[in-house]
């Protein structure tokens, strides 16, 4: 019986692997209708009583992920400060509006020190300040049919990439992210580290911290926000870069 088992458990997993290379896209949409609303679920129950971090438990130098934009003009509009960064707001809202970071610094602020978890397995805690994402919401009054927002990024994968994210076709980065997330308590558009000034490195202008979800899915270097009912006609329909290139998930709460 035990040699039986063990042949049952290594013809499941050479199956499972054959079928994973054969058809990678189909596995994780096969995967994803059992494990997606879970996920779903899950992060919405976090998202009502997520805690926050101790001050003196924040990392020291937190961790950089990935190359500020090689193009786009993140660079010049750093030299300038900024000055002349506009956030745009788009898709299914009533009042689309273009915010400078001035404009975004009047808005009200909140500050947060929570901990970053990376799907590279690496963990870091820091202290976030920006703009509530309810406050955003509230300034582009989305239709009622909308969903999901999606954060379109200045990073263009074909030439700020790694040799292997230019291999798959480069593109500009995005996420979707629920909009049921994005209306917890931990939801800001971040515009401060530890205390000062966002780094270019760490996604100045602008980033997301949605601090339910991994850390791939907190946008760095916002260049607009898109409402959304779905998200199949965008990229390749999966709901982020990652999901279009990678076969990430687009649920992936903490």
């Amino acid at each position: 019986m035990g040699v039986a088992g063990r042949a049952i458990s290594l013809g499941c997993n050479l199956g499972v692997v054959g079928g994973s290379r054969r058809s990678p896209r189909g596995v994780k949409h096969g995967l994803g209708v059992v494990v997606d609303p879970i996920q779903r679920l899950l992060s919405r129950l976090a998202a009502r009583a997520l805690p926050g971090s101790p001050e003196s438990s924040t990392t020291a130098a937190v961790v950089v992920t990935g190359d500020p934009p090689a193009s786009g003009g993140v660079a010049q509009l750093g030299r300038g400060d900024f000055a002349g960064y506009r956030l745009e707001g788009m898709g299914l809202v009533d009042k689309p509006p273009r915010l400078s970071r001035d404009d975004m610094r009047r808005l009200p602020d909140q500050r947060q020190v929570t901990k970053d978890h990376c799907i590279q397995g690496w963990t870091g805690v820091a202290s976030w300040t920006g703009v509530p994402f309810s406050s955003l919401e509230a300034l582009c009054s989305p239709k009622r049919n909308a969903r999901f927002a999606v954060f379109h990024a200045f990073d263009d994968k074909s030439t700020s990439g790694n040799r292997k994210e230019k291999e798959v076709g480069g593109g500009l980065f995005y996420e979707a992210v629920d909009l049921s997330l994005l209306r917890g308590p931990q939801s800001i558009l971040a515009y401060e580290l530890n205390g000062d000034a966002l780094p270019v490195e760490h996604g100045a202008p602008l980033r997301l911290r949605a601090e339910v979800q991994l850390g791939f899915k907190m946008v760095k270097w916002i260049r607009a926000i898109e409402f959304v009912e779905h998200y199949a006609d965008i990229g390749l329909g999966q709901g982020g870069w990652r999901e279009d290139h990678a076969y990430y998930s687009n649920q992936v709460g903490i």
